[in-house]
Protein backbone atom coordinates (compact mmCIF):
# COMPACT_ATOMS: atom_id res chain seq x y z
CA UNK A 1 0.00 0.00 0.00
CA UNK A 2 2.81 2.42 0.85
CA UNK A 3 4.48 1.67 -2.47
CA UNK A 4 1.27 2.46 -4.37
CA UNK A 5 0.77 5.74 -2.50
CA UNK A 6 4.37 6.80 -3.14
CA UNK A 7 3.94 5.95 -6.81
CA UNK A 8 0.70 7.96 -7.04
CA UNK A 9 2.34 10.88 -5.26
CA UNK A 10 5.20 10.77 -7.78
CA UNK A 11 2.78 10.64 -10.73
CA UNK A 12 0.77 13.60 -9.39
CA UNK A 13 3.94 15.67 -8.86
CA UNK A 14 5.16 14.78 -12.32
CA UNK A 15 1.80 15.69 -13.87
CA UNK A 16 1.63 19.02 -12.06
CA UNK A 17 5.20 19.93 -12.98
CA UNK A 18 4.53 19.30 -16.67
CA UNK A 19 1.86 22.03 -16.82
CA UNK A 20 2.74 25.71 -16.96
CA UNK A 21 2.49 27.22 -13.52
CA UNK A 22 1.54 30.71 -14.60
CA UNK A 23 -1.72 31.94 -15.97
CA UNK A 24 0.12 34.01 -18.52
CA UNK A 25 2.07 31.14 -20.09
CA UNK A 26 -0.40 29.43 -22.35
CA UNK A 27 -3.71 29.51 -20.57
CA UNK A 28 -3.62 25.76 -19.88
CA UNK A 29 -2.48 24.02 -16.74
CA UNK A 30 -2.55 25.10 -13.16
CA UNK A 31 -3.02 28.84 -12.88
CA UNK A 32 -1.52 29.80 -9.54
CA UNK A 33 0.35 32.95 -10.48
CA UNK A 34 -0.99 36.44 -9.94
CA UNK A 35 -0.25 39.42 -12.16
CA UNK A 36 3.17 39.89 -10.54
CA UNK A 37 4.05 36.32 -11.48
CA UNK A 38 3.00 36.99 -15.07
CA UNK A 39 5.12 40.11 -15.19
CA UNK A 40 8.08 38.18 -13.81
CA UNK A 41 7.64 35.45 -16.43
CA UNK A 42 7.38 38.01 -19.22
CA UNK A 43 10.37 39.88 -17.81
CA UNK A 44 12.46 36.71 -17.80
CA UNK A 45 11.47 35.92 -21.39
CA UNK A 46 12.32 39.48 -22.46
CA UNK A 47 15.70 39.37 -20.71
CA UNK A 48 16.48 36.03 -22.36
CA UNK A 49 15.63 37.47 -25.79
CA UNK A 50 17.70 40.60 -25.12
CA UNK A 51 20.66 38.54 -23.90
CA UNK A 52 20.49 36.33 -26.96
CA UNK A 53 20.34 39.36 -29.26
CA UNK A 54 23.20 41.07 -27.42
CA UNK A 55 25.33 37.96 -27.82
CA UNK A 56 24.66 37.85 -31.57
CA UNK A 57 25.51 41.54 -31.97
CA UNK A 58 28.60 41.12 -29.82
CA UNK A 59 29.89 38.35 -32.07
CA UNK A 60 29.36 40.55 -35.13
CA UNK A 61 31.15 43.49 -33.47
CA UNK A 62 34.13 41.24 -32.70
CA UNK A 63 34.18 40.19 -36.37
CA UNK A 64 34.26 43.85 -37.40
CA UNK A 65 37.07 44.58 -34.96
CA UNK A 66 39.08 41.76 -36.52
CA UNK A 67 38.11 42.91 -40.01
CA UNK A 68 39.49 46.38 -39.39
CA UNK A 69 42.89 44.85 -38.69
CA UNK A 70 43.05 43.48 -42.25
CA UNK A 71 40.60 45.56 -44.32
CA UNK A 72 42.07 44.42 -47.62
CA UNK A 73 40.50 40.93 -47.37
CA UNK A 74 37.08 40.22 -48.88
CA UNK A 75 36.00 38.46 -45.67
CA UNK A 76 36.59 41.74 -43.83
CA UNK A 77 34.25 43.61 -46.15
CA UNK A 78 31.66 40.86 -45.74
CA UNK A 79 31.87 41.11 -41.94
CA UNK A 80 31.35 44.88 -42.07
CA UNK A 81 28.48 44.51 -44.52
CA UNK A 82 26.78 41.92 -42.26
CA UNK A 83 26.27 44.39 -39.41
CA UNK A 84 26.58 47.69 -41.28
CA UNK A 85 23.54 47.07 -43.47
CA UNK A 86 21.34 46.78 -40.39
CA UNK A 87 19.97 50.30 -39.92
CA UNK A 88 20.15 49.96 -36.13
CA UNK A 89 23.93 49.58 -36.24
CA UNK A 90 24.85 51.43 -39.42
CA UNK A 91 25.93 54.62 -37.66
CA UNK A 92 28.14 52.76 -35.19
CA UNK A 93 29.84 50.69 -37.90
CA UNK A 94 30.32 53.63 -40.26
CA UNK A 95 31.68 55.81 -37.46
CA UNK A 96 34.11 53.10 -36.43
CA UNK A 97 35.41 52.76 -39.99
CA UNK A 98 35.67 56.54 -40.43
CA UNK A 99 37.81 56.78 -37.28
CA UNK A 100 40.12 54.10 -38.70
CA UNK A 101 40.36 56.07 -41.95
CA UNK A 102 41.31 59.23 -40.03
CA UNK A 103 43.85 57.31 -37.98
CA UNK A 104 45.39 55.71 -41.05
CA UNK A 105 45.49 59.01 -42.95
CA UNK A 106 47.40 60.55 -40.06
CA UNK A 107 50.34 58.32 -41.02
CA UNK A 108 50.73 60.36 -44.19
CA UNK A 109 52.47 63.06 -42.20
CA UNK A 110 55.16 60.76 -40.84
CA UNK A 111 58.73 60.62 -42.06
CA UNK A 112 58.40 56.87 -42.62
CA UNK A 113 55.51 57.43 -45.03
CA UNK A 114 57.43 60.06 -46.96
CA UNK A 115 60.69 58.10 -47.19
CA UNK A 116 59.52 54.50 -47.65
CA UNK A 117 57.77 53.66 -50.89
CA UNK A 118 56.65 50.29 -49.43
CA UNK A 119 55.12 51.93 -46.34
CA UNK A 120 53.41 54.53 -48.54
CA UNK A 121 51.84 51.75 -50.65
CA UNK A 122 50.70 49.86 -47.49
CA UNK A 123 49.07 52.95 -46.01
CA UNK A 124 47.41 53.96 -49.28
CA UNK A 125 46.02 50.46 -49.90
CA UNK A 126 44.70 50.33 -46.33
CA UNK A 127 42.94 53.66 -46.79
CA UNK A 128 41.44 52.47 -50.08
CA UNK A 129 40.21 49.25 -48.44
CA UNK A 130 38.64 51.14 -45.54
CA UNK A 131 36.93 53.52 -47.96
CA UNK A 132 35.64 50.50 -49.87
CA UNK A 133 34.09 49.23 -46.62
CA UNK A 134 32.25 52.53 -46.21
CA UNK A 135 30.97 52.32 -49.80
CA UNK A 136 29.83 48.73 -49.18
CA UNK A 137 27.44 49.84 -46.44
CA UNK A 138 26.54 53.22 -47.95
CA UNK A 139 25.56 52.13 -51.43
CA UNK A 140 23.69 48.90 -50.74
Amino acid sequence: MKLVSKFLFFVVILAISSFPLTACSSGAGVAIADSVGCQNARGEALRFHQDKHALEVGRKVIKIKSALQVPEQQSSIDAVRELGLDSRYYTMVRGWIMEHIKMTKSYRGTTEYKKSKQRKNEIDSRIAALEEMVRAIDLE
